[in-house]
């Protein structure tokens, strides 16, 4: 592993770490923050497309409580300088153009 490759790795797991309790409430599974590609992942489609899935969790079987805690995670993960991408994820598009006029460069 190269050495931006590892800091990456460690950035995420500081990301986590300190989202831990806001992780919590969202009710997302823990495995879908073992990897930033994971999260990634989930972020672009609303559930895991492209890794293995036991759980089989969408944005669909959110609460509404959860989901406002969701939001609040990924604006979390922008803000805390991961790069920016659009997440599909969100339900609807007014909060996709609130990230996009805040974090897209």
């Amino acid at each position: 592993m190269c050495g931006k490759e590892k800091i990456n790795r460690q950035r995420w797991k500081s990301f986590v770490r300190e989202q831990s309790a806001l992780i919590t409430i969202t009710s997302i599974p823990e495995s879908y923050f073992k990897s930033e590609k994971v999260w990634i992942d989930f972020l672009i489609h609303g559930y895991i497309d492209h890794h293995n899935d036991q759980e089989k969790y969408s944005v669909d079987h959110m609460s509404d409580s959860d989901y406002e805690s969701f939001c609040q995670l990924v604006e979390n993960y922008f803000e805390y300088g991961f790069s920016y991408f659009t997440p599909l994820a969100f339900r609807n598009q007014q909060e996709i153009e609130f990230l996009r006029k805040k974090y897209d460069e």
